[in-house]
Order: structure tokens, then C-alpha cells, then sequence
């Protein structure tokens, strides 16, 4: 007889994880200076009220009560006055470790410099006057910024994917980029679309194209738009939503093997 033997399920190491980190939107940076400065309120305010402090006093107090280093108190406290300390004390406890966790998440994974590259290229991205916004990264978008990389024109690339992102990061060329939805009213602003030139969207879904092209017309009137179109049927929609030119790969391939043939069967006779 066949012998089962019961296997007991592994348990998948992402829900392992999730148990034992926090979210990446739980630690936020304002939310800790906000806890601290509103601290910095609690305890001065309390000690002026309780004790009769000065506000320069009251400061003092609040300095060497929640950083613990010590020193002498402005005068002997009131016992309303200890029990305040004790209770600034307590709730310094869960601001400091809160304060203190966000602080090593962004510097041991390196938050702080991924802001300050994100402010750079979107300051340098502000500063540009009829650029080129390429929307979709993909196989077609690669080649469009190759292009212009060769020209040596100037343009923004606005893609969604992570993993693209990540390889754009890490590859050696230089080019300004824009992590998000390129459907987003928002997304466009920040690529400049007031001040753009040309909008090339190279997206493999039509209906994210005709999105895109349809926003982009309104924010820009004189703005040339050129839309790739994964599907004929889609050309025309996408010239009525306001796009100068509709390009399909499969029509263009086949014209360039068409174009091939014509030329070299005069050769071959």
C-alpha cells in the first residue's frame, strides 16, 4: 500500500514579513517633527503654568527633561510640577523612538538622498522650455529616448514601473524622469507640460494613450502630439482627442517591407 505523508505547508515569506515590519507610511518624517515640536509646546506651556516660568525657563526645563542630561532645575519643583516631569518623561519615551526609527529608516535606506535626487530633477525639470515629454518606457520609448539622446535634445520621461525606474537608475546614461502615472493631471504638470514642445505617449495601451493625449490637449493647446496606437481602430479616436500624428508599429513595419522590396526587386531581375 502507498504510504501519504502529510507535508506540512511553508509559510510564504511575505506574510511571514508582514507581521514584523511596520508600513513604509507609518514612518513619516513631518509626523516626527510635528511630535516633537508639539512636546516642546506641552512641556513649556506646563511648566510655565504650573511653576510660574519664564518662557526662557520653561524651554530650559523642557531641553534637560526630555534629552535626560541632568542639570540643575531653575527652582526646587512643586509636587504638581514632579508629577508633570514624570508624565513629559513618559510621553518623551514614545516620541523619541518614534522620532529615532524614522530617522534611521531614511538614513539606513538612504530615503534622505532619494528626496534630495527627486528635488534636483524636478528643479532642473521646472527650469525646461520646449522639451520633449516621452510617457511609457517600454520597448518603443527606448528607442524614442535614444534618439534624442543622440540629437541631444531635451526631454522628460514619465514612467510608472518600478522596475523600469530601476533600470534607468541604474544604466549610465542621464536623463531627467518622473516616477508616476502619466494619466494624472498632476504628472503632466510636473513634467512641464505648459512649457513643452512635444508629447510623445508610447504606452502599449491605447486607452492610456487616448487619456493621455486627451488631458494633454487641454493643458496645452499649441502643444504637437504624437501617439503611438497598438490597434487601427484606435487612430482615429486619438486624432479627435487632439493628436497630431497617430503611429502604429504593424503599419510602419509593413511599410518598411514593402519599401524593401520595391527597391531591391530592380536589382534582382
Amino acid at each position: 500500500m502507498a504510504k501519504f505523508v502529510k507535508k506540512k505547508l511553508p509559510i510564504p515569506k511575505a506574510n511571514a514579513q508582514k507581521y514584523y515590519t511596520l508600513p513604509k507610511s507609518f514612518l513619516n518624517n513631518r509626523l516626527a517633527v510635528f511630535l516633537l515640536i508639539m512636546e516642546f509646546l506641552f512641556g513649556m506651556g506646563g511648566y510655565m503654568y504650573l511653576e510660574g516660568y519664564t518662557l526662557r525657563e520653561a524651554f530650559y526645563m523642557v531641553v534637560i527633561t526630555i534629552s535626560t542630561v541632568g542639570y540643575s532645575e531653575v527652582h526646587r519643583l512643586s509636587s504638581d510640577g514632579q508629577l508633570f516631569t514624570s508624565i513629559l518623561i513618559l510621553i518623551n519615551f514614545g516620541v523619541f523612538a518614534y522620532a529615532l526609527s524614522v530617522f534611521s529608516y531614511y538614513i539606513i535606506n538612504g530615503e534622505i538622498f532619494k528626496k534630495m535626487h527627486l528635488k534636483l530633477t524636478g528643479n532642473k525639470i521646472d527650469q525646461l522650455r520646449d522639451h520633449i515629454i516621452v510617457c511609457g518606457y517600454g520597448r518603443y520609448g527606448k528607442e524614442i529616448v535614444q534618439h534624442f539622446l543622440d540629437h541631444r535634445m531635451s526631454f522628460v520621461i514619465i514612467e510608472s514601473d518600478g522596475a523600469v525606474i530601476g533600470e534607468i537608475q541604474r544604466s549610465e546614461i542621464n536623463v531627467l524622469y518622473i516616477q508616476e502615472d502619466a494619466t494624472q493631471d498632476e504628472t503632466l504638470l510636473k513634467a512641464g507640460i505648459k512649457h513643452a514642445k512635444t508629447l510623445v505617449t508610447a504606452l502599449p495601451d491605447d486607452s492610456e494613450n487616448l487619456f493621455i493625449v486627451l488631458t494633454a490637449r487641454q493643458m496645452n493647446p499649441r502643444l504637437s502630439i504624437i501617439s503611438r496606437a497598438a490597434s487601427i481602430k484606435s487612430q482615429h479616436k486619438l486624432k479627435l482627442a487632439g493628436a497630431n500624428h497617430v503611429i502604429t508599429p504593424e503599419q510602419i513595419g509593413g511599410f518598411y517591407m514593402a519599401t524593401l522590396v520595391t527597391t531591391l526587386i530592380p536589382f534582382l531581375r
